[in-house]
């Protein structure tokens, strides 16, 4: 057999673990391998071939892998518990304050916090989750736009809340 024919195998044989694997790599290799069997059809030396190989497999690698992952990758799939900012709870229970109690939202309660009085029976939004604690909107004033902010330098979506004890009400501001 000759050295293009060989180049050729290997190449086809990459292309198909490549389909196996999915993580491009090994197409990578392919197409190095499939640049050798082109200068191997050209007539060039078995070392030209070798070199073209590994060129073009390391370029593609660096280059091609990469590009290919972020085309083809599938998109990430959210927090299941942030996923939870602006669906509708409802108020369960009060505490003294009347701005933290407890919500119902999916069959589970929650301990929430809001900016406005709570009533029990009141249909509020998810604004923030901050732990086992939510923090909450009246679902009139739905108006107003569930908290969409970038994170913090900390890598956080939300600035830590403020708690009930600590005599303030609402998130505290960031650092």
């Amino acid at each position: 057999m000759s050295p293009g024919t060989l180049w050729v195998v290997a190449a086809a044989v990459l292309f198909a673990l490549e389909m196996v694997t999915g993580e491009f790599t090994l197409a990578s290799l392919a197409v190095g391998c499939a640049l050798a069997a082109g200068a191997a059809s050209l007539g060039l030396s078995l070392g030209v071939q070798v070199g073209t190989a590994a060129t073009a497999s390391l370029v593609a690698t660096a280059v091609l892998a990469p590009w290919l992952r972020r085309k083809l990758a599938p998109p990430c799939t959210p927090d299941p518990i942030q996923s939870l900012v602006g669906e509708e709870a409802e108020v369960v229970a009060v505490a003294a304050s009347g701005t933290t109690g407890t919500v119902r939202l999916n069959g589970v309660t929650w301990q929430a916090t809001a900016d406005s009085p709570l009533t029990p029976g009141m249909r509020v939004l998810v604004m923030e989750v901050n732990g086992a604690r939510l923090r909450v909107l009246p679902a009139e004033a739905s108006g107003a736009e569930v908290a969409t902010r970038e994170p913090t330098s900390r890598g956080e979506a939300f600035p830590p809340m403020a708690q009930p004890d600590q005599g303030t009400q609402g998130p505290s501001t960031p650092p």
